[in-house]
């Protein structure tokens, strides 16, 4: 739009310029014929026959004014032609210069245009690494955290250790400081237990792809759960031993909720299971048989996706 403005200007200026030379050149020629028409009227015609005064007579009278020559009307139009055609010329030549001119602002325009589509791609360039840097900042803040709340749980686990430890030191203390009262041995009666079978189908992790996360992403769920579920096992080996359900029940519960989440069949059934019968049963041998499940569910779920 600016550079339609620029050639209007431009070329309303050379018709200006043509018209004001035609107008001037016009009354220039008008007042050329007056003045000759005058100098006709006013001036005695031109004597062919007088006879030439000798040169020495001339000499000395230089100061004799000569008539002026008159133009005739072929030399006029030679002029007039030559006036058109230097006028032709100059149009031409303007002509070219607004043709330069133009070419030339085309060029400006098009190196502008150019340089604004260079910029415009930096510009994507830049923010493509910006986005990239702080998706790779996000990535590892959240590593981190995950690796501080994964510190934090170790170190809750190895505090409550160091509790069941020190309380069971503290009642094996208790218990040799107090006598011990004759027990009167009760004949044994043999009852019939049953075991858990434990016959559950293959873990699937399909829940996690329900909820919206991909393949890759579901599977590092899986391999985060199994080390949860390893450090358990000795927890609840020793709460076994010590005879203390309400810790081992606490126990599974806290890796049934992982478990659960992850997916199902396998050891997550398992960990339901084991946690609903440590709510109402209190027999070591089923205990005992659940343990031995769970190592061996963990086992093949480690195998698996390790």
């Amino acid at each position: 739009m600016v550079a339609y403005i620029i050639m209007s200007i431009f070329a309303l200026m050379i018709v200006l310029f043509i018209y004001f030379e035609y107008r001037n050149e016009k009354k220039y020629q008008k007042n050329r014929r007056g003045r000759t028409e005058e100098d006709k009227k006013t001036k005695p015609p031109y004597d062919t026959k007088k006879t030439h005064k000798p040169l020495q007579e001339k000499n000395k009278n230089k100061s004799v004014i000569e008539p002026k020559k008159v133009p005739s009307v072929q030399e006029l139009k030679e002029a007039e032609q030559k006036k058109i055609e230097k006028q032709k010329l100059e149009q031409r030549r303007l002509e070219e210069q607004r043709v330069k001119e133009q070419k030339l602002q085309e060029k400006r325009l098009e190196e502008q245009r150019l340089e604004e589509q260079k910029l415009e791609k930096q510009r994507l360039e830049k923010q493509k690494r910006e986005e990239q840097r702080l998706k790779e900042q996000r990535l590892k803040e959240q590593k981190l955290e995950e690796k501080r709340l994964e510190e934090q749980r170790l170190e809750e686990q190895k505090l409550e250790k160091q509790r069941l430890e020190k309380q069971k030191r503290e009642e094996q203390r208790l218990k040799e400081q107090k006598p011990e009262p004759e027990v009167i041995p009760e004949p044994e009666v043999t009852e019939k237990i049953d075991l858990p079978e434990c016959n559950y189908p293959k873990f699937d992790y399909s829940r996690l792809l329900e909820m919206g996360l991909r393949e890759d992403e579901a599977v590092e769920f899986v391999k985060e759960l199994i080390p949860q579920i390893k450090i358990q096992i000795p927890l609840i080996k020793e709460a076994m031993e010590a005879s203390d359900f309400h810790e081992i029940e606490r126990l599974t519960h806290s890796i049934k909720g992982s478990s659960s989440t992850v997916g199902s069949g396998g050891v997550s059934d398992l960990l339901d299971e084991f946690n609903t019968y440590l709510k109402i049963g209190k027999e070591i041998p089923i205990v005992e048989a659940y343990l031995k499940h769970l190592k061996h569910y963990c086992e093949e779920l480690e195998k698996e996706y390790t």
